[in-house]
């Protein structure tokens, strides 16, 4: 018996005809990965001020809670892609530093014209350009599903996410006022505050909306394609994202409410921290015993067969290097979206930073410490501000005092909060802190208040009122109490660094938006009354309280560095 001939060696493969393999292969998928995350490194670096704004305010604000939630759901949509993708003809393409110099572009946009949604989208569609370019247009529509929850570090606007917040918020008040009748438990309901055991519980704390909607509905997203539904069925699975909201939130708020009732400093507060994230396993399993009480019932949700199986571009791993780019062209892309990432950058260098407002907020925050806790018949107390609302609204400086006339019988309560960040601000006013707090508004009114000692010259060129004007809102609210019907008259007015008092929130949005203005924030000032004042009492109260702080004032409002009309003229003309 003979041994076989060993085979004869193969052919060197012949010039310019690449090598295929699975050596070849794992090399490959090698030199693309490093490519890819230096080009992703260089995305991040490029857009970092957007980046460092996103996750700013996934920390400070609990409703963006979801960006935390986007990678690990975007890692787990991405496995259970592997297949197809590593199926899909990977190669480098052109369309990526095209797609970078869009993204790119809108962000900038979005940073020049005070739209922080256009801005923050643009730094994470520069990381997508990033990943297109080295894999290409086949790859990346393999894994659409997960790219799209990229979407959701984009922090949802303020005012948008409030309309959608606070019907939410009713509903998950008297939702759960109802489970607490069935239960036989005596529960009062005013407004969004439920009073139990003589404990009152706000359904959202510090003027927010409904928390985590939008975490919820991440964690709807990403069941709907974690799982081979058939169209109709995702797009019911996240229709109904709103109800398994309001259902989790119920769950929660029971017996948060019963807690706080028994134990407001403690177990109260910490089983509503904790349940927080429990409810969205909650809604997990709920949206998963939906889909099982369909197939029970023999609906047809799930799809006949994976969707990579039936794909007509589905292509052989070894044919990933027969479309491979030539040398030349592998090169072109990265080094064309590494250009316009570095160009894009270097050009982030020459707007400011929050160093150049320090200066000013160690200014403000002195003189707040220094306002007057007596003045002529006036007496003070400190009013406390709920620690939830300072978590918020994060304040550089605060007065919170209660003064009192007794010669006179008057009395007002005086609030200013002074942020960095003008954002801060955002849905931090009466409208939403009072209406949150189980109030009622039962009229409103503008008014502009000449005021001893107040300066608006910041403001002249914004067309507000001559020197010593303040343009402002009266509020009246009303709420039911355990002492009986509570009456409050709110005199508010907002002011905005470099260009003075202005009586709501549109300015300071723009402010908030404009990131080269953010930096020096903007402040609430409030000069609360009784309602059993007269009118001319009232008036007096608010121009004696605000006279006393004038030097304050006036600092907030007409910082030096911000005199430039070219910086203040595009927030002042909104």
């Amino acid at each position: 018996m003979t041994a076989p001939l060993p085979s004869p060696p193969s052919p060197p493969a012949p010039p310019g005809r690449p090598v295929t393999g699975p050596a070849a292969g794992k090399a490959d998928r090698r030199r693309r990965l490093i490519v890819g995350l230096l080009l992703a490194g260089l995305a991040v670096w490029a857009g970092r001020a957007a980046w460092a704004d996103i996750f700013h305010i996934a920390w400070k604000d609990e409703e963006a809670s979801q960006v935390w939630l986007v990678f690990p759901i975007f890692a787990w949509l991405v496995w259970l892609r592997r297949d197809a993708a590593a199926a899909a003809a990977a190669r480098y393409s052109l369309w990526g530093p095209a797609l970078a110099a869009a993204g790119l572009g809108l962000s900038l946009w979005g940073y020049l014209n005070l739209n922080q949604a256009f801005w923050h989208a643009g730094a994470v569609l520069a990381v997508v350009a990033a990943f297109l370019t080295v894999a290409g247009v086949r790859v990346l529509r393999t894994l659409l599903p997960a790219l799209v929850v990229l979407l959701f570090l984009v922090p949802v606007p303020g005012m948008i996410r409030q309309q959608i917040a606070i019907p939410l918020q009713t509903a998950t008040a008297s939702a759960s006022a109802f489970v607490f009748t069935l239960l036989g438990l005596d529960v009062t309901r005013t407004g969004n505050i439920l009073i139990y055991n003589g404990q009152e519980v706000a359904v959202a704390e510090a003027c927010n909306g409904m928390r985590m909607i939008f975490a919820l509905l991440l964690v709807a997203y990403a069941f709907a394609f974690a799982n081979p539904l058939r169209p109709w069925a995702r797009a019911a699975v996240l229709a109904f994202s709103p109800v398994a909201a309001i259902f989790c939130n119920v769950l929660r708020l029971v017996p948060t409410v019963i807690l706080y009732g028994q134990s407001p400093d403690r177990w109260g507060p910490m089983f509503h921290d904790l349940a927080g994230w429990g409810m969205l396993i909650v809604a997990f399993g709920v949206l998963t015993g939906g889909v099982r009480l369909l197939q029970w019932a023999e609906v047809p949700v799930m799809q006949p067969g994976h969707p990579a199986a039936d794909d007509p571009d589905r292509v052989t791993p070894a044919a990933v290097h027969a479309a491979a780019a030539p040398g030349g062209a592998r090169l072109a892309g990265p080094l064309l979206a590494a250009a316009v990432l570095l160009g894009f950058g270097l050009h982030q260098l020459r707007y400011p930073t929050p160093a150049s407002a320090a200066p000013y907020h160690a200014r403000v925050l002195q003189l707040a410490g220094d306002a007057p806790k007596q003045f002529g018949p006036w007496q003070s107390q400190d009013n406390d501000i709920p620690p939830s609302a300072i978590e918020l609204l994060r304040p550089n400086a605060t007065v919170s005092r209660r003064f009192i006339d007794e010669a006179g019988r008057r009395s007002g309560q005086f609030l200013i909060v002074q942020c960095r960040d003008a954002r801060d601000l955002g849905g931090h006013w009466p409208p939403n802190c009072y209406k949150s707090s189980g109030y009622t508004e039962t009229g409103r009114e503008a008014v502009a208040w000449t005021v001893p000692g107040v300066s608006d010259d910041a403001g002249t060129a914004s067309g507000t009122a001559g020197p010593g004007t303040i343009n402002g809102v009266t509020y009246r609210f009303e709420r039911e109490s355990l002492n009986g019907r509570l009456t409050l008259v709110v005199d508010n007015f907002l002011i905005l660094p470099g260009v003075g008092f202005v009586p709501d929130m549109a300015a300071v949005r723009g402010a908030g938006e404009d990131p080269r203005r953010r930096h020096f924030g903007a402040a609430q000032v409030q000069v609360v009354t009784p309602d059993g004042l007269s009118s001319e009492q009232k008036t007096a109260v608010f121009n004696e309280l605000i006279a006393a702080h004038a030097e304050l004032l006036n600092a907030i409002a007409a910082p030096p560095t911000l005199a430039d009309p070219a910086v203040t003229g595009p927030v002042a003309a909104r």
